[in-house]
């Protein structure tokens, strides 16, 4: 049995027969940019206000689960919860009824 080396030379003919796709400019590397100039570009630009939110991460011993919650900083409102606060409570009430159903024999 017998192996050829792969043709090295046409496929070198096949990327130069190939249109390359243009490149897009490349970003400007952090020792291009003139701190001064962007400032005056940003001077006076709109900058959109973005909510300022605090996460509080804490864990729920009666049921056994962390609780994580996302709250606006100025307002003190809770966001988001994960798990949700109804769920919450369900696990809590499911902890109080342990042993009401089923008994535990040791």
């Amino acid at each position: 049995m017998r192996i050829d080396p792969p043709d090295t030379a046409s496929r070198t003919e096949q990327r130069a027969a190939t249109p390359e796709a243009p490149r897009e400019p490349r970003p400007p590397a952090a020792d291009d940019v003139d701190v001064a100039e962007a400032a005056r570009a940003l001077q006076g630009a709109a900058v959109p206000g973005f909510p300022l939110q605090e996460l509080s991460i804490r864990r729920e011993d009666e049921i056994g689960k962390v609780v994580v919650q996302v709250i606006d900083s100025e307002t003190k409102e809770v966001v988001r919860q994960i798990p949700p606060e109804e769920w919450v409570q369900v696990l809590k009430r499911l902890q109080s009824a342990k042993g009401v159903l089923v008994d535990e024999a040791g």
